[in-house]
């Protein structure tokens, strides 16, 4: 009879797992672990995407939300002059637009500069917008050779006493938001940040009739002068400055604001050379979010 110790049972039934059992455990546990990562991963780049989409749209929509509430009080002088007296105008700022590719097509995000006049309790405020670069000092080459830059806000009121105008004083007044482009000490004064990222600001002012004043010629219309822009060159032959003087005004203004994404933007203030930049730059169209809204101006009589 044979017979069996305590011992040798224990020994049996205690059994260790086998080096394939152990490897298909591992990489099991390393496939669960990938899968879980990856989920993670996307989820957080999704949440990324969506909070810079978040601060695009507020930035783009503030920027608009001003501009929409001061455009349609432009006003208009009275003064009969020349361009340097036109109470309303629109300017190319820079002569070289941002390219960008769409597929087989490209698209030109344009720079330009807006100045108009507006009245507040009957003494004259003059207001413009135009993209620079910097706080303090601002930089218009590194705009100039990177296609981007912040959109600013210049106001000064009419620096004569009384609620009349004339000629001195708008020319003044358009001589000023000029040197506020490149005087730090005037910059600090009558300027204010609005937007950063910029890569396309456009204006084309509209008739009545809803017919692009922009394409026309000069005598079209009474009191507005329509030349071609001396910085347009070859890049935008077909480009027009507009200016109204005496009584006229746009009677509608189409406006178009273009802002880069903010992870785009800190990796193009990394990037030293501007041809590098715009290289960089030319297939990130989904990059930018296009803002665009008809503005009509009150006392328009065009």
């Amino acid at each position: 009879m044979k017979t069996y110790s305590i011992h040798n049972r224990l020994n049996r039934s205690i059994q260790a797992f086998t080096v394939l059992e152990m490897v298909v455990t591992v990489a099991l546990l390393i496939m669960i672990v990938g899968g879980l990562y990856a989920v993670f991963s996307q989820t957080q780049r999704a949440l990324l995407s969506n909070e810079t989409q978040v601060d695009v749209l507020e930035s783009g929509r503030a920027a608009m939300s001003i501009l929409c509430d001061e455009l349609p009080k432009a006003e208009y002088s009275g003064v009969v002059s020349n361009l340097n007296t036109a109470h309303f105008s629109t300017e190319l700022g820079y002569p070289e637009p941002l390219v960008v590719e769409i597929g087989n097509d490209t698209y030109s995000h344009r720079l330009e500069e807006l100045f108009f006049l507006t009245r507040s309790n009957g003494y004259w405020i003059a207001n413009g917008y135009f993209i620079a670069a910097g706080t303090n000092v601002l930089n218009k080459n590194w705009v100039k050779q990177s296609g981007v830059g912040t959109l600013y806000h210049w106001m000064m009121p009419k620096v004569s006493p009384g609620t009349t105008i004339n000629s001195n004083d708008v020319a003044t007044m358009r001589k000023f938001f000029k040197r506020s482009q490149r005087d730090p000490d005037f910059a600090r004064v009558f300027t204010t940040p609005i937007v950063d990222g910029v890569v396309g600001f456009k204006t084309i002012p509209y008739d009545q009739n809803g017919r692009s004043i922009t394409l026309a010629e000069n005598g079209d219309y009474p009191n507005v002068i329509i030349t071609n822009d001396p910085l347009a060159g070859a890049a935008l032959p077909e480009f027009r400055q507009v200016h109204f003087v005496s009584n006229a005004l746009p009677s509608s203004v189409d406006l178009e604001l273009d802002v880069l994404a903010p992870p785009v933007l800190e990796k193009v203030k990394g990037i030293p050379n501007g041809d590098v930049q715009r290289s960089f730059l030319r297939d990130k169209a989904g990059q930018i979010k296009i803002f665009r809204q008809r503005i009509r101006i009150r006392r328009a009589n065009q």
